[in-house]
C-alpha cells in the first residue's frame, strides 16, 4: 500500500452547529489541492492604482461560501426554529415548512446554497469551515460517534 492510496480517503464526521444541538452537519475534509482549486475559482483581476496594471486578488467571502458548499455533505434536524434564526422566514414560509415538512427542513444543494448565500457567516459558514479544515478534529469527532460517546452520533 502506498501513500497515495490512503492519504486520497475521504474523511467525514458529523458535529451540531454550536447553539443548535440537533442541528446536525454532515462534513467532508478539503485538502489542499482542492483548497488551492477553489481560491483560483474565487480569483478575480483587481486594478491597482500604484502600478496601473490588474492583479490577481482572492475574494475571501466568495472563498469561504465555495468551501463551505464543497465541505457540507449533509444535514438533519434543520427544523424552523433554528432556521429563523438563520435566514429571515416570512410567516406564510414558516407555516408551509410546518405544514408540508413536518417543521423540519432535508437536506438539498439548494438548500445549502441558500444558506451559505444567505445566513451570517459566524452562524453557519465559521463552523463549518472551522470543523471541516482540521483533520485532526474531523478523526476524533469520527471516532466518537463510531463509540458512541458523542451527541453528534445521534442526531434528533
Amino acid at each position: 500500500m502506498s501513500i497515495i492510496e490512503v492519504a486520497n480517503e475521504s474523511q467525514r464526521c458529523r458535529f451540531p452547529i454550536p447553539g443548535y444541538p440537533n442541528f446536525i452537519v454532515e462534513v467532508e475534509y478539503l485538502d489542499p489541492r482542492k483548497i488551492k482549486s477553489l481560491a483560483k475559482a474565487a480569483t478575480k483581476p483587481k486594478f491597482n492604482e500604484d502600478t496601473r496594471s490588474y492583479e490577481d486578488e482572492v475574494d475571501n467571502e466568495v472563498l469561504a461560501k465555495l468551501m463551505t458548499v464543497n465541505m457540507v455533505k449533509g444535514w438533519t434536524g434543520l427544523d424552523v426554529e433554528t432556521l429563523k434564526d438563520f435566514v429571515n422566514l416570512s410567516e406564510a414560509s414558516e407555516q408551509k415548512i410546518k405544514s408540508e415538512m413536518d417543521g423540519i427542513v432535508p437536506f438539498s444543494e439548494a438548500d445549502l446554497h441558500m444558506l451559505v448565500d444567505n445566513t451570517p457567516t459566524r452562524l453557519f459558514i465559521d463552523p463549518v469551515t472551522k470543523v471541516a479544515l482540521d483533520l485532526k478534529r474531523i478523526r476524533e469527532l469520527k471516532e466518537e460517534s463510531m463509540l458512541g460517546n458523542s451527541d453528534a452520533s445521534q442526531p434528533t
